[in-house]
């Protein structure tokens, strides 16, 4: 009877730490504030937890990340890519745990970082030396955390405004960011890239 009692209280202990469906988690990436503050972001969009949200190389400089709509029991992780095996995600090299936002200061991490990502329920052991890499255990199944895909940032946020990164060329999304880390007005042909 003990037992049966005790699984029962594993599963709603368990279904308690879901993410809720109704809100969507971005992945939020700042270009000048350090304390996850304003606009002038990179955004991944409604992403799936242990789905690695990549940084966007030059001319971005990223000061801090969040994730937002987090659930209150998330684990936030930042990683280090592995040119050997490129999925963005290799290196476990800091993570937070804890509630919206989640904010995480590059300032303090001291080498470049690749990507970021989420995962809602999870329960963290010390992270463990594995050769050259740092690894997440889940203490309740004892397996390895890591992101299982990448995707890129899909909005970029420059004040009040969001544009649609998706179909924009490299060319005009890194004039966008110069423009958006310079605070300098968005011309005109930027409006159609614009999310109303």
């Amino acid at each position: 009877m003990a037992g049966i009692i005790f699984y029962i209280l594993s599963v709603i202990a368990m279904l308690s730490f879901m993410p809720a469906g109704t809100a969507a988690v971005d992945l939020r990436q700042y270009l000048a504030n350090y304390s996850c503050q304003g606009s002038n972001y990179h955004q991944c969009s409604n992403i799936a937890q242990n789905t690695c949200c990549r940084f966007v190389t030059q001319p971005a400089r990223y000061r801090a990340f969040s994730c937002y709509n987090c659930p209150d029991v998330s684990i936030h992780s930042v990683w280090e890519r592995d040119d050997n095996v490129g999925t963005w995600c290799d290196f476990l090299i800091d993570w937070r745990s804890g509630r919206n936002p989640n904010c995480m200061n590059l300032g303090s991490a001291g080498r470049a970082l690749d990507g970021h990502s989420w995962c809602g329920g999870c329960r963290l052991g010390a992270a463990r030396q594995s050769g050259l890499s740092r690894q997440m255990i889940d203490t309740t199944t004892g397996q390895i955390l890591k992101c299982e895909r990448s995707v890129e940032p899909d909005s970029l946020i420059v004040g009040n405004r969001t544009f649609d990164i998706t179909t924009m060329s490299t060319v005009k999304h890194e004039e966008l960011i110069k423009l958006a880390i310079g605070e300098e007005e968005i011309p005109t042909e930027f409006d159609t890239f614009e999310r109303l």
